[in-house]
């Protein structure tokens, strides 16, 4: 009889241990559930960011009275303001390949205002200048989402 109330108390410690288990990893799973809901909001709006990025044209107002004023130059005063832009230019797409998840879309501003303002005086190097900035946004994008599906498989473990 002894032994019966034993086993039956080990039988109910053993429940309330499974029990708060599965409370813990219920939990766990909810904090989990939340991040990567973070994470996939985050991704559309990189991706939403990348989109705007991409389809910027010249035509907005700072395009233009940059290319205004680059006309007016002279020749020696257009290659140092190609010089001047193409390094801005490389500086922000830098910013881009050096930058965490935080610092992205910082970063992605700091690269569209440069765009804007510094890419029509990058001269030849413009459309090298364009795809680089795209390869790099894009790879980032692409690192960041393999992170969330990073996360993605520690739920399913």
């Amino acid at each position: 009889n002894a032994q019966v109330e034993t086993l039956q108390e080990e039988s109910r410690s053993s429940k309330q241990q499974l029990l708060e288990e599965k409370k813990k990893h219920s939990d766990e799973i909810k904090e989990l559930d939340g991040k990567i809901a973070e994470c996939s909001e985050q991704r559309e709006r990189m991706a939403r960011e990348l989109q705007k990025l991409t389809v910027k044209t010249l035509e907005e107002s700072n395009g233009e009275d940059v290319e205004a004023n680059y006309e007016e130059l002279s020749e020696e005063e257009k290659e140092e303001a190609s010089q001047k832009a193409s390094l801005k230019v490389l500086r922000a797409v830098k910013g881009i390949k050096g930058c965490d998840e935080e610092s992205f879309l910082e970063a992605l501003k700091a690269l569209e205002v440069v765009l804007m303002e510094q890419f029509p005086l990058t001269g030849e190097l413009e459309g090298e200048f364009q795809e680089e900035a795209k390869v790099a946004v894009e790879a980032k994008a692409k690192e960041f989402s393999s992170l969330l599906s990073g996360s993605d498989d520690a739920k399913e473990d």
